[in-house]
C-alpha cells in the first residue's frame, strides 16, 4: 500500500512540475563597446510601453553622456548625447550630463533627474524637445536629482541631494 500511495505522490508531483510554465531568458551585456550606449557607467533604465529600453550612460572624466533607445527588433540605437545636444549639460561640468532616474508621465514626457538639475524630454518630438531646469533658471537647487516620479495628478516630484559641490548642506523633495 505504501509503494502505491508513494509512486501516486511522485506521479502528481511530476505532473504538476511538468505542467509549470518553463521561462526562458536571454542574457546580454550591452556596453559602448558593442552598443550606441553612451559610457560604461548606468544610472538610470526605463522601458517603454513597446518594449524599448532607454538607457542613460555616462564616462566619468570626460563627463560625456545622456540616454540612448533601443529598439531590439532592428537591433538598432538612437543616441542622445550631451555633444550633440548640449542642453543635457556641458563636458566641463561634472555630473551635468550623468542621468539617475527616468519616469513617464501621462503625457508621454519623459522626466530625467540629473546630478545637476531635471531634464525633459519628447519622444515623439525628439531631441528639439530636449529642456533642462537646475539651479541657474529655476528652483532646483542644483544638487544631485536622485529620484524623479510623476503623481496621479500629473505634477513632477524630485528627490534631492542639495550641495554646494563640496559641502553638502540638506536633503530635500520639491515639487515641479
Amino acid at each position: 500500500m505504501r509503494i502505491i500511495l508513494t509512486c501516486i505522490i511522485l506521479l502528481t508531483l511530476s505532473v504538476v512540475a511538468i505542467s509549470q510554465p518553463s521561462y526562458q531568458y536571454s542574457w546580454k551585456y550591452y556596453t559602448t563597446g558593442n552598443t550606441g550606449i553612451l559610457g560604461d557607467y548606468s544610472e538610470a533604465l526605463w522601458v517603454d510601453h513597446d518594449g524599448n529600453p532607454y538607457i542613460a550612460a555616462y564616462t566619468p572624466g570626460w563627463e560625456e553622456g545622456g540616454f540612448s533607445k533601443f529598439f531590439p527588433p532592428d537591433n538598432q540605437w538612437v543616441n542622445y548625447s550631451n555633444v550633440e545636444y548640449p542642453v543635457i549639460g556641458n563636458t566641463n561640468d561634472v555630473g551635468s550630463s550623468r542621468i539617475s532616474d527616468i519616469a513617464e508621465d501621462s503625457y508621454g514626457i519623459l522626466w530625467m533627474a540629473t546630478w545637476r538639475g531635471i531634464l525633459k524630454f519628447d519622444p515623439a518630438a525628439g531631441g528639439s524637445s530636449l529642456a533642462f531646469w537646475g539651479a541657474n533658471n529655476s528652483v532646483h537647487p542644483g544638487g544631485r536629482t536622485m529620484d524623479i516620479d510623476v503623481a496621479p495628478d500629473g505634477s513632477v516630484w524630485a528627490a534631492v541631494f542639495y550641495s554646494n559641490w563640496g559641502w553638502i548642506c540638506m536633503g530635500s523633495c520639491f515639487l515641479f
